[in-house]
């Protein structure tokens, strides 16, 4: 009976009259003789033997003929099943339950929990909604899982929405596809993080590092034994950061470690902090110099029937060729397929194009250039052809060949300088210049096809191989003082410097990546960024965040920010600003520098406006709050870092206030003395408040509540609950008819929760009106809000355009200081 099944699926595909005729005799056929045919309905749900004992379920696979008026149910032996209500079908169908014959992989920090199912119809279509049962495995203790059922949509798995029941979860379908029962075993967690150091001259290989930390907690099963781990560092060429699709051929493996964590069966939790070194070749990459790919690692610890699975940020990769000065040549490495790619050198003399000459070789002699050319600074890169076009793909190699200095000459003698080329002390990569009693010589071009003298003997110029990089700040902000960036704001492929110089501390973390209290390491996000110094010293720690923003192509690079945003009535702020490659920039209407900075001493809060024109850019306009405190006010920081959360899980509270006497925190609880500036995890249950107050000597006074929502949101059809970074805010005349408000682009947008409509924007504009924007404690929105810091939302989306409405329930609130 299945093999006509099949025959039915390819006739309905190829001759929809055959498949007609065909169905109907065998959905008579099924109806007088239901239990020969294997077919199962609402009135035959458990088919019985000759002997009348009930007959055994599929194991696999099961198929029923359902008719719209009746209903019906298909199942498995596992407990799986489908329920079809009566009127819930088109018309007739074969309705169909089978174990997935390959489940579905895609790289997100769940763990599919037993068998994956596929629902199918063939026939009429579905309605109404039927009632799918999941069974969960044996060794699966419900209380010991997050568990939430999922759908593959043919691209990753999204969540649906599922309740349990006993040892199951129920599903409503309404479309078929493929189920399963994923989860997270709540006895452990880890994190892991990608780096990619900097490109060094001469190295064979790419080192990309992972490093992260493993947390258990009572594994008895686990004690005494060593739990082993697999860390996978995969590439994605999809075009997205990685992390987005299943497919083996976009989401490619390039390298695999096994480690073995063992916990220490004294204690009940612990950490296991681990590092991995992968060594990658160019060649093994099989990337076209001068692309990008994105890169991750997966890290799947087997410590239970789900293991502890975890996904670090993408990281950018651009295939550069390391190329370095060697005796008189410069050498490029060897590639794995060279007729796939067409390479040149690319030589500069005093800032212009002097040569191309094609990299057919390893090699590219220096002694014909030099002779060529003459005196002066030659800047040697490695270009690639790709679409149409050269582009960098290398470090860059600097010679300069001078005059070397001699003594004053007497006047019976004239003196024949030899050109040579000498390192100046102190200085890297630079050569010593003449000497000022010599007459200046200029520099010597040959015209095409002549051919100079050789340089004098013994002349030995130096070289100097010198990654890219980004350009350094001159000096540090005068409000960095412990972590900070050379730029804030990047066109898309830019890369930018961060320092950070700590002491006196027990650990320093980026990203939860353990790293040394003082270094400056490049970044070069693909995206917007926010990076996090994580301090810790004694038993507490301190978070300190960099917004690294990443301009849409195309779109100005404008950074935009103030040294306070929040300062006492009568003292003043400095703006700064910088964007380049643009025709004006205007401070609210006015005319400005492309780089520079303006005190400004408001009397009360205010909203500076500044804009850039021109080029082949679009206009880009952002805006920076100042609020205006009364001198003697105090002001409290306090935010959470999620405030709608699923039932059990638990956020973390921060808050910062100084030059008060005494601060108090109201959790579920008693009130409790707290330190000025601490944090504190929480988990909520229900609807729950908290709230910090603070006292000064001089009987001064200040509180400040947060709202937090611990279980599932009830949300509309296009309701969103999602968490991002601000890039701009921009004001707005009419939102609506004589309505002004505020208009804000959130970047790297992260949805906690969706309704049914769905929601897929990375990137996403939040309007609110001006009425919405109150500064009142207990407010669903916090104001003001400033590029570069993160926030949580709770919005109404159409596409990528989010509005928030006028309901308590809808809320912006910032996640930072």
């Amino acid at each position: 009976m299945e093999r006509l099944i099949r025959i039915l699926g390819r006739l309905r595909r190829e001759s929809p009259a055959t498949y007609i005729v065909a169905a109907l005799v065998v959905f008579t056929l099924a109806a007088c003789n239901p239990a020969a045919s294997g077919f199962r309905t609402q009135s035959t749900r458990v088919p019985a033997t000759a002997a009348g004992a009930p007959a055994p379920l599929p194991d696999t696979s099961a198929t029923a003929v359902i008719r719209p008026e009746e209903g019906g149910i298909v199942a498995l032996r596992d407990g799986a099943e489908a329920s079809v209500p009566p009127d819930a079908l088109t018309g007739t169908a074969v309705a169909s339950l089978r174990v997935a014959p390959r489940t579905p992989a895609a790289p997100i920090p769940r763990n599919v929990i037993g068998r994956a199912y596929e629902f199918s119809l063939e026939g009429g279509e579905l309605s109404g909604v039927t009632k799918l049962t999941l069974p969960l495995p044996a060794d699966v203790a419900p209380d010991q899982y997050d568990l939430a059922a999922y759908r593959w949509d043919g691209r990753m798995w999204e969540r649906v929405s599922s309740r349990a029941v006993d040892r199951v979860l129920q599903v409503g379908v309404s479309t078929p596809g493929i189920f399963s029962i994923q989860g997270q075993w709540r006895l452990a967690d880890a994190t892991v993080g990608l780096a990619l150091p900097a490109v060094e001259p001469g190295r064979p290989t790419v080192q990309m590092t992972a490093a992260g930390q493993y947390h258990y907690a009572a594994l008895p099963t686990l004690q005494h034994d060593y739990v082993q781990a697999r860390l996978t560092l995969k590439r994605d060429t999809s075009g997205g950061s990685g992390q987005v699709t299943g497919d083996p051929t976009k989401d490619e493996t390039v390298a695999e470690a096994i480690l073995a964590f063992k916990p220490d069966p004294a204690q009940a939790q612990g950490i296991i902090e681990f590092t991995q070194a992968f060594e990658v070749s160019p060649g093994q990459l099989d990337m076209v110099p001068g692309t990008t790919s994105n890169f991750y690692t997966v890290l799947t610890v087997d410590d239970s029937a789900s293991p502890t699975r975890r996904v670090s940020p993408g990281i950018q990769y651009s295939q550069v060729l390391p190329i370095q000065a060697v005796g008189t040549d410069v050498v490029r490495p060897a590639l794995v397929d060279e007729q796939k790619f067409d390479l040149r050198w690319h030589v500069r003399l005093n800032g212009k194009t002097m040569v191309q000459p094609p990299a057919d070789s390893l090699k590219l002699a220096l002694p014909d250039l030099l002779a060529q050319g003459g005196i002066g600074e030659y800047h040697i890169t490695l270009e690639a052809l790709s679409e149409g076009s050269y582009v960098p793909v290398s470090n860059e190699v600097i010679v300069q060949l001078n005059l070397p200095a001699t003594p004053t000459p007497t006047p019976s003698q004239t003196p024949v300088p030899s050109p040579s080329a000498t390192a100046i002390p102190g200085q890297e990569g630079g050569l010593a210049t003449p000497d000022a009693s010599m007459p200046p010589t200029p520099t010597r071009r040959s015209p095409p096809g002549a051919r100079t003298a050789e340089p004098t003997a013994g002349a030995t110029p130096t070289y100097t191989a010198t990654p890219a990089a980004a350009t350094p700040s001159p000096t540090r902000p005068d409000w960095a003082s412990v972590f900070w960036a050379d730029r804030y704001v990047l066109a898309p492929g830019e890369c930018t410097n961060l320092h950070w110089e700590v002491q006196d501390v027990t650990a320093v973390y980026l990203d939860g990546n353990p790293t040394t209290g003082a270094e400056t390491r490049q970044v070069c996000p693909g995206a917007t960024t926010v990076y996090t110094l994580r301090v810790a010293k004694g038993n507490t720690t301190q978070d300190r965040r960099v917004t690294i923003t990443v301009q849409e192509a195309g779109q100005v690079a404008l950074e935009f920010t103030a040294d306070d945003y929040e300062v006492p009535r009568g003292s003043c702020t400095t703006l700064h600003w910088r964007v380049t490659d643009v025709s004006a920039v205007y401070l609210d209407d006015v005319g400005v520098a492309g780089e520079s900075s303006r005190q400004v001493c408001p009397s009360e809060t205010t909203t500076y406006e500044i804009r850039a024109e021109g080029g082949s850019s679009k206009t880009t306009t952002k805006e920076t709050t100042i609020s205006v405190v009364e001198p003697n006010q105090i002001v409290i920081d306090f935010w959470a870092e999620q405030y709608t959360l699923q039932p059990g899980k638990c956020t973390t509270l921060h808050w910062s206030v100084h030059d008060v006497q005494e601060v108090f925190l109201l959790t579920t609880g008693p009130e409790e003395g707290v330190a000025g500036v601490g944090t504190r995890e929480i988990c909520p249950t229900g609807r729950q408040f908290y709230t910090l107050r603070a006292n000064a000597s001089d009987n001064r006074s200040a509180t400040k509540q947060i709202t937090l929502d611990g279980y599932e949101p009830s949300l509309g059809i296009n309701e969103v609950v999602a968490q991002g970074i601000v890039n701009s805010v921009a004001r707005v005349s009419e939102l609506a008819p004589n309505q002004p408000g505020r208009r804000l682009v959130i970047d790297g947008i992260n949805p906690l929760f969706v309704g049914s409509g769905g929601f897929l924007s990375s990137v996403a504009s939040l309007e609110m009106f001006d009425t919405q924007i109150s500064r009142a404690p207990g407010s669903p929105v916090d104001w003001p809000i400033n590029p570069g810091q993160l926030v949580e939302f709770r919005a109404v989306c159409t596409n990528n355009i989010c509005k928030l409405q006028h309901d308590p329930n809808y809320y912006l609130h910032l996640r930072s200081d």
